[in-house]
């Protein structure tokens, strides 16, 4: 009797969770969550034979250190999903990345790429108990950000591994390109000059023998 009083005045468990945010998800994944996705996705990405042009685009053209890349992400990761605001010494934000990014072509090719390689990861990584949510949250989150690192139309394979340069600097090919106009400039306006001399020239000439 006792038991059942008891039991009929306690209150209901409640089993509602807030719904999680972005900044939640260090606490729910950890350093160790958030390095094991960092680590699965990047062994994915160095790995990639079927699009060699991705690949290539962090071996080749970034010539970056598989173990720098999953360090350099995590750092962003830890930072921006409520860990230590410089984790590393150093902040990653979000305008961070996307100034990193900007000195390379991304085009909506690679980032479906991206996309690709980090559905693939966040599907055998453990997410915790609550990994339906935070699978969910982290796909939207690099869905639209990786859209706004998106800085090139172009779809071709050498468009992804053509790096940009800084807003500051003139690609080799185009300061080649434009020496090339100057110097062509130069010359004919040496020449219009020399013609323009000689008909003076001329003109005198014919005065003269008048």
């Amino acid at each position: 009797m006792e038991n059942s009083t008891t039991a009929a005045t306690s209150q209901p468990v409640d089993h509602h969770q807030d719904k999680l945010r972005v900044r939640d998800l260090y606490k729910e994944l950890g350093e160790a969550g958030l390095q094991a996705i960092s680590q699965e996705f990047y062994d994915r990405v160095y790995a990639d034979d079927e699009e060699p042009w991705f690949r290539d685009m962090f071996v080749v053209t970034a010539a970056t250190p598989k173990d720098l890349a999953v360090f350099s992400q995590l750092s962003f990761f830890v930072q921006r999903f409520g860990g230590d605001p410089y984790y590393g010494g150093l902040q990653k934000d979000s305008t961070f990345i996307r100034e990193v990014h900007s000195h390379f072509r991304v085009t909506p090719r690679g980032y479906e790429r991206w996309m690709h390689h980090m559905k693939n990861t966040l599907g055998v990584v453990d997410l915790g108990p609550r990994g339906d949510e935070v699978r969910e949250v982290l796909l939207n989150y690099f869905s639209a950000f990786g859209k706004s690192t998106i800085n090139a139309k172009k779809d071709d394979e050498e468009g992804e591994l053509r790096p940009r340069t800084l807003s500051n600097e003139v690609p080799t090919d185009k300061k080649k390109k434009k020496q090339k106009q100057k110097a062509e400039k130069e010359k004919k306006e040496k020449k219009e000059k020399k013609e323009k001399k000689t008909k003076k020239s001329s003109k005198k000439d014919k005065k003269g023998d008048q």
